[in-house]
């Protein structure tokens, strides 16, 4: 899913009070690091943060949307 260019730009700079967070073009969307570890994508217009075992509970109770890829 291409990201709006302006969505990109924007992500990282919301951060900038909090952390350097850079941006990846990755699959057609766009991965977001910090210090050099993937924890969110940009897909369309919307972000998805990385969830894992540990934090996969606290999505689901929050009702968040996950990621899912289909070709």
């Amino acid at each position: 899913m291409a990201v709006n260019s302006e969505f990109r730009d924007y992500i990282p700079k919301l951060c900038e009070p909090f952390a350097q967070v850079t941006a990846k073009s990755t699959f057609g969307g766009c991965g977001l690091y910090l210090g050099g570890i993937f924890f969110a994508i940009l897909a369309g217009d919307t972000l998805f943060l990385k969830a894992n075992d540990e934090t996969r509970d606290d999505f689901i109770k929050a009702d968040l949307s996950m990621f899912s890829y289909t070709a």
